[in-house]
């Protein structure tokens, strides 16, 4: 197998496994799953040793397809680096790039990240569009989009940066004055505060799962809001629980502002952060540069987060948003009486 389909199989194998299989890979790399699969398995013929797990249904590498990666990936990256500076030579990235950023993402991830980038690249101007409920690249007149949640885009490249995990936290006042849940089913006692997704869905339908044992709990509180930010200044003032995902969590976590609970519980439908850009400007070099710097930024924000308990998964689109749900999410089952608080809204 001559070198340059060695790299090139490398990075199919990096991508299978970032992506959590072949298809998500082939739509990473713009190929068909099968091109994929077939170069893997040639990989491994040329190298006589198998590279991936494939009985589980789960495709996980071996442990020689851990050393071959980890030791692979160092040269890569410096291959990689290389090539872009000889790029950034012919081609010095200079112009506006038009970056549509969910709020929550700009605040706590992206936004104090930026200056950095400005030293890298001192020609490229930013112009910053807060995404609200309107995902659309052209409505947006948009160049790059990084968004927290699930979305579709025609000719568009999409990338999952990271896979979130849904923390549930509360202040420590809040968690000394009304006691730790120590089961999903507790939260029916607690004030929790609920985000309207896309001012549409109130996310009010919490599900849970150890085990195998799955748990749904429809929460409730006295505050529904759209934007995440006013949550965090509630549950931080000690007004209740909430759930969050945990990468703009993190630094509330650290500083102990916020205090995570049941965390031998894996949280149902935590959104991924993806970030999309348009097919016919992929090879601008500002568009280029700034794609790369979202990806090592969020690269670098995952080797930071508090490891879990429970392992990360990838989470499909909910069926409720994918129909377009409004009202409660809780609307899908029944909601438990709590008669100490019937006189609340609906």
């Amino acid at each position: 197998m001559k070198l340059a389909s060695r790299v090139r199989a490398l990075e199919y194998l990096i991508a299978t496994i970032e992506e959590g299989g072949f298809s998500g890979a082939a739509r990473r790399l713009g190929v068909s799953p099968p091109a994929v699969h077939k170069l893997i398995g040639a990989l491994e013929e040329s190298l006589s040793v198998t590279l991936l797990h494939r009985e589980t249904g789960k495709l996980e590498l071996t442990h020689e397809g851990e050393i071959y990666v980890n030791s692979a990936r160092a040269a890569l990256r410096h291959l990689v680096q290389a090539e872009g500076q000889i790029a950034f030579g012919r081609a010095r990235p200079v112009g506006e790039v038009r970056l549509a950023l969910s709020h929550v993402l700009g605040s706590h991830c992206i936004g104090h990240r930026l200056a950095e980038f400005h030293r890298l690249y001192p020609d490229v101007q930013l112009n910053l569009i807060a995404v609200e409920d309107n995902t659309d690249l052209d409505s947006l007149s948009a160049d790059v989009l990084v968004y927290l949640g699930w979305t579709s885009q025609e000719n568009c490249i999409t990338r999952r940066l990271i896979q979130t995990r849904l923390l549930i936290v509360a202040a420590p006042s809040y968690w000394e004055e009304h006691g730790v849940p120590q089961t999903p089913s507790d939260l029916l006692q607690h004030e929790c505060i609920t985000l309207r997704l896309l001012k549409r869905a109130i996310l009010d339908y919490w599900e849970f799962e150890r085990e195998g044992v799955r748990e749904a709990v429809p929460v409730s509180g006295w505050m529904v809001a759209d934007d995440r930010d006013w949550t965090f200044e509630a549950v931080r003032a000690g007004g209740g629980v909430a759930r969050v995902p945990d990468i703009v969590a993190q630094r509330y976590i650290e500083s102990g502002e916020l205090v995570p609970v049941l965390l031998d519980w894996l949280v149902a439908e935590a959104p991924p952060v993806v970030v999309c850009y348009r097919r016919d400007t992929k090879d601008l070099p500002r568009v280029r540069v700034l794609v790369d710097f979202l990806v090592q930024s969020f690269r670098e924000l995952d080797a930071l987060r508090q490891p879990s308990i429970t392992a990360l998964r990838t989470e499909p689109m909910p069926p409720w948003l994918a129909r377009g749900h409004t009202g409660r999410t809780s609307a899908r089952g029944a909601r438990p009486a709590r008669a100490a608080k019937s006189d609340r809204l609906p």
